[in-house]
């Protein structure tokens, strides 16, 4: 077994996280990262504020579909980078939706398809969070 597993990076990821090791660029079916070897039972989706917002509007669709492979992962996590007070407060100039109705619609979507929905603050805080989820899945389960 090995100490640490190596976090596995779509090659689709337009701007990816940097994480404190191993990393390697691959092609996942679902999410934006992944462990390796791990790729079909843990995945994290990356979502920027804007893209949170833009998601749920045209994109909604395809995502759900997403969402429906995500179910039979043992970790499937949604990371968007924002709290969720700033989620609701300042939401992209371009979107007409309610703010606080796209943050209950995460939420509803991540309870209806067992996945975690985390607003643990901006792009930082969001890669320390999603890196610590992955090391500690790792730790009790990959190990």
């Amino acid at each position: 077994m090995k100490d640490s597993p190596r976090i596995v990076v779509d090659t689709r990821e337009q701007l990816p996280w940097t994480f404190p090791h191993d990393s390697i660029v691959g092609t996942l079916k679902t999410g934006d990262y992944s462990l390796e070897g791990f790729e079909d039972r843990v995945c994290v989706e990356r979502k920027s504020l804007s893209d949170a917002y833009g998601t749920l509007g045209k994109g909604r669709e395809r995502f759900v579909r997403e969402l429906g492979r995500m179910e039979s992962f043992d970790l499937a996590l949604i990371v968007i980078e924002s709290t969720l007070p700033e989620f609701i407060m300042h939401p992209p100039k371009y979107s007409r939706a309610h703010p606080k109705g796209v943050a209950n619609q995460w939420i509803t979507l991540g309870a209806k398809h067992k996945a975690e929905v985390q607003f643990p603050g901006g792009r930082e805080w969001a890669e320390v969070y999603a890196y610590r989820r992955l090391m500690q899945w790792w730790k009790y389960h990959g190990a």
